[in-house]
């Protein structure tokens, strides 16, 4: 019964995750289909907290600005609007202030979804790796559809999203919230699945050839290898409970390495290992990105208070990431 009664806020929540894995539907702007779809989501978040749940959005409300950051994105919310005025380009803020109050409202949305539900993370997480899964799923496709080819090309694993590296760093998001599940969920073949889909995800990619995404994962698991550990010499009471969980976090890891290593070896690429040592912080390595860096520290010091206005800031963060 409590299921049924939070489930338009299981699939809002759902609907929002799915955004960013829309189809592009042939547009000229690849991103526009995604934010059509999410201001939808927003609308329908409205109306049903206006005129099916206005008891508990107004519970949320009294909650949501008891906090200081929700006072401070609106500050920068509405500051980003009035820089039109004094922008360098007012035309793309008034193209990208549209942008900002659709994250601004998701945000503010998904936070009343979430407010009177239960373990929230754990529903977060089950969220998550089941878009996960199906992200493999689509992976993979492409993956044992390129190995019928003579000519592997990791450029063509797109999976559900438009590039490789948007594979790629989608999936190492979602990697942390594997690892929490193994370690909190009871069942020892939940955990066996979880490490399963943990193994197929850090094997993904190691072979998309992401480098922020591989180093990023290698954080992750020194973090985790770090706080296992602890856990295991500090708390000796529960050896029996966290050493499986540790056992069944590592192993993916591993057997993902070596995977890679006999794969790129018959493929005569370059492995895991290699791509980890060809991180260089150089103006060549980076794409240019030192560049747009500087670029942007010069706005921030030219116009340390007002700014330059959202178009243009938005421009020099997208150039930077």
């Amino acid at each position: 019964m409590r299921l049924y009664n939070h489930l338009p806020n299981y699939i809002l929540l759902v609907l929002y995750i799915i955004t960013g894995s829309l189809s592009n539907f042939k547009a000229i702007d690849i991103l526009a289909p995604q934010w059509i779809f999410l201001g939808a989501v927003n609308i329908l978040a409205c109306l049903y907290f206006l005129f099916f749940n206005n008891s508990s959005a107004q519970v949320g409300l009294s909650k949501l600005f008891k906090s200081i950051f929700i006072y401070i994105y609106l500050f920068y919310f509405l500051w980003s609007g009035l820089s039109y005025f004094y922008a360098i380009n007012p035309t793309e803020t008034l193209l990208n202030l549209p942008r900002l109050g659709n994250t601004f409202f998701a945000v503010f949305f998904c936070f009343l979804l979430l407010n009177n539900l239960e373990n929230k993370v754990v529903l977060i997480s089950r969220i998550f790796i089941g878009f996960l899964c199906f992200e493999l799923l689509s992976f993979y496709s492409d993956f044992f559809t390129q190995l019928e080819t003579k000519d592997f090309n990791a450029m063509n694993l797109k999976g559900v999203a438009g590039n490789k590296n948007i594979t790629a760093a989608s999936i190492a998001f979602k990697v942390p919230f594997v690892l929490y599940s193994i370690v909190t969920v009871r069942k020892g073949l939940l955990k066996i699945i979880l490490s399963l889909i943990l193994f197929a995800a850090l094997f993904s990619i190691s072979v998309l050839y992401a480098r922020a995404a591989i180093l990023s994962s290698f954080i992750v698991f020194i973090i985790f290898l770090s706080y296992s550990l602890y856990n295991l010499v500090i708390n000796r009471s529960n050896l029996v409970k966290g050493l499986p969980n540790f056992l069944l976090t590592i192993v993916p890891y591993v057997a993902a390495i070596l995977l890679n290593l006999a794969f790129t070896s018959s493929q005569n690429k370059g492995d895991i290992t290699s791509q980890l040592g060809d991180i260089e912080f150089t103006e060549q390595s980076s794409n240019g990105r030192f560049q747009y860096w500087s670029d942007a520290y010069e706005q921030v010091s030219d116009h340390p208070i007002l700014g330059a206005g959202l178009g243009k800031l938005e421009d020099c963060f997208y150039f930077v990431w």
